[in-house]
């Protein structure tokens, strides 16, 4: 969700013209990924997961191919913490928690 507030807010800053936000789109989404772990909700929280990727990997890559050379420079770090964040599994290493500061880690317990 905070990847794709990330690229509206790029594209508003920028004057871009998007051809959809997925605002509210993406909300509703989101409140179906929540309690996944119940039988009857998990099949339809994974695919609201999948399609929430999906909805953000196509914001990327509008900006992507709307962002002038010298603009792509400009929000070059940022990209590429957005295609991190999407990229990153389970058992990755060095994940991003958080976009706003990328310093914060997990402490695991045990």
């Amino acid at each position: 969700m905070k990847v794709i507030l990330g690229c509206n807010r790029i594209a508003k800053t920028e004057w871009i013209k998007q051809r959809q936000t997925y605002k509210k789109e993406s909300k509703n989404i989101l409140r179906q990924t929540h309690n996944a772990k119940h039988p009857k909700r998990a099949q339809n929280a994974k695919k609201a997961q999948k399609h929430l990727k999906i909805l953000t990997n196509r914001l990327i890559r509008e900006l992507r191919r709307l962002l002038s050379d010298e603009l792509q420079e400009k929000y070059k770090e940022q990209l590429e913490i957005f295609d991190k964040i999407l990229t990153q599994e389970r058992n990755t290493k060095d994940k991003i928690y958080s976009p706003h500061k990328l310093h914060t880690t997990c402490i695991a317990k045990g």
